[in-house]
């Protein structure tokens, strides 16, 4: 097991990724492990995964986030989730 520790942007950023491409929204917490899978670069995933080609996530969670809740996380990160295309 190699532990890998992400920011809490990242995984705002992926939950907001996720719910883009999936139509689904998820806590933090599974964002974090989110990062790795939806970051666009293989230079943002965490080294333990750098030479990984496929990344399994299991998604559980979203039982207790909705929009308002991410965007205010985000918002008290000083991130926008408004556009997570680009990025």
């Amino acid at each position: 097991v190699d532990p890998c520790v992400v920011s809490d942007r990242d995984a705002l950023e992926a939950c907001a990724r996720f719910a883009d491409a999936h139509r689904h929204l998820v806590e933090p917490a599974c964002g974090a492990a989110l990062v790795p899978a939806m970051m666009p670069d293989r230079t943002s995933r965490p080294d333990c995964l750098a030479d990984c080609r496929r990344v399994v996530v299991q998604v559980c969670g979203g039982a207790v986030v909705d929009l308002p809740a991410l965007l205010r996380w985000a918002d008290d990160l000083g991130l926008d989730l408004r556009d997570t295309s680009g990025r």
